[in-house]
């Protein structure tokens, strides 16, 4: 249910953010932005644009949408925080684009149809 997401996804932001804080990374929200991804995470030598997907289950499973996979595209420092067992023992695994194209199959869940011109 909505609820139950909506926690998942908090426990899954402040995991990151507390995981990137250690780091000594400066980590802004971007959530509210739809810029193709959560999290804007900056120390001196690097910046980091980071999508974070969160679960309760220990295997990922999550939905890419056009926006956050064109930003991987268009952005080297784009990157793919998966969150398991968000809200009882998080697990954290970084992946670039790169990675996610060779370890998950991408299926289109929808098309989007439009006149042809």
């Amino acid at each position: 249910d909505a609820k139950t997401r909506k926690e998942i996804e908090q426990a899954a932001i402040q995991f990151v953010t507390a995981h990137y804080e250690a780091q000594d990374y400066k980590v802004e929200s971007r959530e509210s932005q739809n810029l193709g991804y959560d999290l804007l995470a900056v120390k001196p030598d690097s910046t980091l644009k980071l999508e974070v997907k969160g679960t309760d289950g220990v295997a990922p499973r999550f939905f890419l949408t056009r926006n956050e996979r064109r930003c991987a595209a268009q952005n080297a420092d784009w990157r793919l925080v998966l969150v398991t067992s968000a809200r009882t023992a998080p697990q954290v695994q970084v992946l670039t684009i790169q990675d996610v194209e060779r370890i998950f199959s991408l299926e289109p869940l929808a098309w989007e149809c439009t006149p042809r011109e």
